[in-house]
């Protein structure tokens, strides 16, 4: 995770989190997401949103002390 830092806002941490963790992987930069909002515009829609997913869960059953079981799930991605 990026590290808050008291020199930039909270959207431009989400944005550098976004292309980090979402974006790069998915060999995606900000060009590509203007295109892509270019295309959907094309087709005379009124509006097009891109929208970014970052979840993370982690639960823990203890009974009697001893751990009987972990879940831990990520889910990351980008929608239209």
């Amino acid at each position: 995770m990026i590290e808050p830092q008291q020199s930039i806002s909270p959207t431009t941490d989400a944005l550098a989190y976004a292309h980090a963790h979402l974006l790069g992987p998915a060999g995606l930069d900000p060009r590509a997401l203007d295109r892509a909002i270019a295309r959907l515009m094309g087709r005379q829609l009124d509006y097009a949103d891109l929208y970014f997913q970052a979840t993370r869960f982690e639960t823990w059953t203890v009974e009697d002390g001893t751990v009987k079981e972990g879940v831990h799930s990520i889910d990351e991605g980008v929608g239209v």
